[in-house]
């Protein structure tokens, strides 16, 4: 009766915690300041990302101080489009696009690139403790050729007629979804995105929504990244302690394989299960180290599809690798660690296994550095990563580590090492962003984790990427720019000579768009 009458008491104080729950966006923008030694060092947020203005006020700290003299400039370059305020609640819109057009300087046939977003932004609170956001965007876009071939090889299947077997349609688009065709070689696609937060108590939160997801302080994860789709889920974070805490997290996925036989008029798709455990030890403000888990469920094929095994909401990491056979089941551990050191450097390192008995690995080392502090505006990032040939694979295909076919983490799926260097500095709004990778291996094979067995053979990989984009950031809320960028890529992996692209335009980049594979 006693424990009865605290728990009430808390939750009632609960209703009266002042906290700012707002979810952080995830585009690299704000995860290089969000990153940033100082920050880190004194609210010690979680690495497994969304996290909300109460782990860190980010937008607080990187907000433009400039002074402006009238109505529309403060808009502009400080606020939301439409901002309205209350002492019982805040409502936030702003507009989202990406117009941009460029061209594609090898290319015979001389297409227009372009990319045509539109949207809207809202996100609100609702007394102390909910908060929500939600936005939706529209999109046609021509991309340049290595882009639209590696979109098109990660396409829907359908069911043949004849036989078993299956036929790739369409495209998917990284972190956009599906795609049907428009204009001949173009593509159309649309996604909406959204979740809501409510924190009963200041070592509670809970969040359920469909938006991104991310585990680490890397550029890229090799346990849980943003460049797949959006998938819904279920989450609760607990802070244990000053030390502990603890991320429960449930989602559900799909393989964009079209079922053979339905009632609707469209085929659905095959869905599985996901469950997530992060649990992290702050051993000190400047060393963390977290344990991690995702686990695949199966949920059927085809034709047949079988109930969720109770074990799925187990709230106990590792303990369902011994209690699940194996073609059910398919499971990614690993540990992510992040080390502060002096005022300057963010070193990370992550290491993943998915079959010790089949040399299943993949490794993450990596380093930021933000040269000073009163110069927050600027980062180099020195990153390496790499996947064994049979890694994120699972016995059972069906429950490879992947989401609409593309993969989870790594966007080159397993079977190659990189090497990644990113700079970006910002100077009265004017800002540039530089970014090269190299990709190696001796045994690559596109498509290694698709739902359904494809015969690839497996080749040697070398791949340059450079990327420049030099802009004009009007407003840090949205990151509203205007931008000129270039992309060279010079790769063996899908039979194509060395491409330059030269794009400019306008856009709120408050989402990640990978290019780079």
């Amino acid at each position: 009766m006693v424990k009865w009458l605290l728990f009430s008491i808390a939750l009632v104080f609960g209703f009266f915690l002042k906290a700012q729950n707002n979810t952080l966006f995830m585009a690299s923008f704000y995860k290089d300041h969000l990153n940033q030694p100082s920050y880190l060092l004194e609210y010690q947020p979680s690495n497994f990302l969304p996290i909300s203005e109460n782990d860190l006020p980010l937008t607080k700290k990187i907000a433009d101080s400039s002074i402006q003299y009238y109505d529309f400039t403060e808009t502009l370059f400080k606020k939301h489009l439409i901002e309205v305020r209350h002492k019982d609640y805040t409502l936030n819109i702003s507009p989202i696009f990406n117009f941009a057009m460029g061209k594609e300087f090898n290319d015979t046939v001389k297409r227009r690139l372009f990319q045509n977003s539109r949207g809207a932004y809202i996100d609100g609170t609702i007394g102390k403790q909910f908060s929500f956001f939600t936005y939706f965007v529209e999109n046609q876009a021509r991309f340049a050729t290595y882009q639209r071939e590696f979109y098109l090889s990660n396409g829907e299947f359908y069911p043949q007629n004849s036989d078993s077997s299956y036929q790739r349609q369409n495209a998917v688009i990284l972190g956009g979804g599906r795609t049907k065709p428009f204009k001949i070689d173009a593509f159309d696609y649309a996604y909406a995105v959204g979740n809501f937060v409510y924190t009963p108590f200041r070592f509670l939160k809970i969040m359920a929504g469909n938006n991104p997801r991310f585990v680490g302080t890397g550029y890229r994860s090799m346990l849980l990244a943003d460049n797949s789709h959006v998938a819904p889920y279920f989450r609760i974070d607990w802070k244990i302690n000053s030390k502990w805490s603890y991320t429960y997290d449930r989602a559900r996925l799909l393989n964009l394989m079209r079922r053979p036989y339905h009632s609707t008029p469209e085929a659905m798709y095959e869905t599985k299960l996901m469950g997530t455990y992060y649990l992290s030890y702050q051993a000190s403000k400047r060393f963390k180290i977290s344990l991690f888990e995702g686990a695949i469920w199966s949920k059927g094929d085809s034709i047949s599809q079988i109930k969720t095994n109770p074990l799925f909401f187990n709230p106990v990491p590792i303990l369902n690798h011994f209690l699940v056979k194996q073609n059910k089941y398919y499971a990614v551990t690993g540990i992510d660690l992040s080390m502060i050191i002096g005022k300057q450097w963010l070193t990370y390192t992550q290491f993943a296994s998915g079959n010790f008995e089949e040399n299943q690995f993949a490794w993450q080392l990596g380093t930021r550095w933000y040269p000073s502090q009163r110069q927050k505006n600027m980062m180099l990032q020195l990153e390496y990563n790499g996947a064994t040939e049979n890694m994120y694979q699972s016995e059972n295909a069906r429950i490879n580590y992947s989401h609409s076919n593309l993969a989870m983490a790594h966007p080159k799926g397993n079977g190659f090492q990189e090497v990644l260097l990113r700079a970006n500095y910002e100077w009265k709004r004017c800002y540039v962003n530089l970014q090269f990778n190299q990709y190696f291996s001796n045994h690559f094979q596109q498509n290694a984790l698709s739902p359904v067995q494809e015969i690839s053979l497996k080749k040697k990989l070398s791949i340059f990427y450079q990327q420049s984009e030099i802009g004009y950031r009007f407003n840090r809320k949205m990151n509203f720019c205007v931008f000129v960028q270039s992309v060279y890529r010079n790769g063996n992996d899908l039979g194509y000579p060395a491409t330059f692209t030269l794009s400019g335009g306008i856009k709120t980049a408050i989402f990640n768009t990978y290019q780079d594979f």
